[in-house]
């Protein structure tokens, strides 16, 4: 199925958009799909392609600092809640004066969650894809977080960028044959990642994301969001996928949810079992 892209100032940022449209009959209520960490809007074209045959106008976007979307300026950083701020822009020019289906993966499923009690109305539904937050640090790990983050700073700045072919991208994303990926699609996701350099390919994103965040995560003041939520929340697990020691509690905090796990995939569900994740959203947003 087709799809088109564009591009749009949110936030003083140009964002990279992609829609896939939907089938006729329309649904009233398109869905839009927010990507993880270092990952990419094309990474969900399989989903996409399975809700927009279903009726689904959908749409996927490349977060700041990703993809085709702009890198922050010289001497700026990637904070989370200028993640968040890109989501309202976003939902004003992707569906405006209607609620919409916020579905994130891993880092967007948290911008998710930090989104979702800020603007409940704008909410039809919401799914959260291994995507209950990092790891929680405490107050105390406040100096060596950000001891951390000047030293991944200074390697940032001696950093040369990583110049592969199209073949090693493709081993290094894990989407070699065998991993559930379909040949052809593996080449195109591993071609969206990337761009053109003298030599071969490098990562489209910006490796200022590879350093270390000065910010702590603190479970308890996202558990303060995530107790908020009254939207009607669908949590995917990936049978191999990341599991935290408090993930029982961060989920118990929703109000309005109920889990699902996918068995034999990892976190990359999107990936790797994307007609059996857009059956379980489907039933979700029909529900």
């Amino acid at each position: 199925m087709s799809f088109r892209a564009q591009d749009r100032l949110i936030g003083g940022v140009r964002h990279h958009i992609v829609e896939w449209p939907a089938a006729a009959p329309e649904k009233p209520h398109p869905v839009l799909l927010a990507h993880g960490f270092l990952d990419q809007s094309y990474s969900w074209i399989g989903v996409a392609e399975a809700l927009s045959r279903a009726g689904y106008r959908t749409f996927a976007w490349d977060f700041r600092g990703h993809g085709r979307t702009d890198w922050c300026a010289e001497g700026g950083y990637y904070h989370f809640f200028d993640y968040i701020r890109d989501v309202d822009g976003l939902a004003e020019v992707l569906s405006p004066g209607r609620s919409f289906h916020l579905v994130g993966h891993s880092m967007g499923g948290t911008v998710c969650s930090l989104f979702a009690p800020l603007r409940p109305e704008r909410l039809e539904s919401l799914a959260l894809i291994e995507g209950m937050g990092p790891p929680n640090r405490a107050a105390a790990d406040a100096f060596d977080k950000a001891k951390t983050w000047f030293a991944s700073l200074e390697r940032y700045e001696r950093r040369r960028q990583r110049v592969m072919t199209l073949d090693e991208t493709i081993t290094r994303m894990n989407l070699k044959p065998g991993t559930q990926m379909d040949p052809e699609r593996a080449r195109f996701l591993a071609e969206k990642a990337t761009r053109p350099v003298p030599g071969g390919r490098t990562w489209r994103f910006d490796p200022l994301h590879r350093t270390t965040s000065p910010t702590l995560f603190m479970a308890e003041s996202f558990a303060s969001f995530v107790s908020r939520i009254e939207t009607r929340t669908l949590v995917v697990r990936g049978e191999k996928g990341f599991r935290l020691p408090d993930e029982d509690a961060r989920e118990a905090g929703l109000a309005n949810a109920r889990a699902v796990e996918l068995p034999d995939v990892g976190h990359m569900l999107h990936w790797h079992a994307p007609e059996a994740l857009a059956a379980e959203l489907l039933a979700h947003f029909d529900h």
